[in-house]
């Protein structure tokens, strides 16, 4: 039977104020399959402009496709035996919060 061997959840925040800021983790990950995924879970404004920018993405990955410095936003992928990836949260006069996911499937 194919399913979901495993998985990994957890956040990353940035805040800023009138200024931008990323902040940047990676996760080794031991030559699995692995689906990945991060989202937008919170954003808050920094002051009383009530505007904020934020964003989240994947950064970089790292398996048997070799490494993978993702030049356009992408939110999730599907990678065999992948080592390590870098998710990235990213933000503009104010706070975020986003959460990451991986499933391993092997």
């Amino acid at each position: 039977m194919l399913g979901q061997k495993a998985g990994r959840l957890g956040v990353g925040n940035a805040s800023g104020d009138d200024n931008t800021y990323q902040h940047s983790m990676t996760i080794q990950v031991r030559n699995r399959d692995t689906f990945a995924d991060i989202a937008l879970g919170a954003v808050t404004s920094g002051d009383e402009s009530d505007y904020a920018g934020a964003s989240c993405f994947i950064y970089q990955i790292v398996s048997d496709n070799g490494v993978e410095n993702v030049q356009t936003p992408m939110l999730s992928a599907f990678r065999k035996n992948m080592t390590s990836i870098t998710f990235a949260v990213a933000t503009f006069n104010g706070y975020t919060r986003a959460r990451w996911m991986l499933s391993f499937w092997s």
